[in-house]
């Protein structure tokens, strides 16, 4: 029997990307902020930068594609989301942006180079009067995941 896809290295690869970017620090969590551990913030009170990876779904493309040498469709589309938060909606902006500029083209373990699908940002909670505001930036992509 072939070996199936496998989403945590990518995921982990992903990841190791993110930490790179100065001005999360090191804040990058996947799947969740661990239990236990409060939300970054500064000495005023403010949501310090950070990220959470998010993996999607694995699951066979539209078109049947086959790895090099493979008989079986075994080339699937898989999608990864990476939230942005912050504290301020320009700094969630500027992050997402540096976020964009680390994953853009790059190409996990396995994959094809990841394309931006779509983009947004959110405030949370939505009355500002509720401390501490987060602004969500979120960065969704797609790649092709082959074993």
């Amino acid at each position: 029997m072939s070996p199936t896809v496998r989403v945590t290295p990518v995921a982990q690869a992903i990841r190791g990307r993110l930490m790179e970017i100065p001005k999360l620090q090191g804040r990058v969590y996947w799947p969740n902020i661990p239990e236990g551990e409060t939300i970054p913030l500064d000495e005023r009170g403010r949501v310090l930068p950070y990220a959470i990876l998010h993996t999607g779904g694995v699951f066979r493309a539209a078109a049947r594609h086959r790895g090099i040498g493979s008989s079986r469709d075994d080339v699937k589309h898989h999608t990864i989301a990476v939230e942005v938060v912050a504290g301020n909606y320009y700094v969630a902006l500027d992050v997402a942006d540096d976020v964009r500029d680390k994953l853009e083209g790059y190409e996990p373990p396995h994959c094809t180079q990841m394309v931006e699908d779509t983009s947004g940002s959110t405030k949370n909670p939505v009355d500002s009067t509720l401390k501490p505001v987060r602004y969500v930036y979120p960065l969704y992509y797609a790649l092709m995941i082959s074993p």
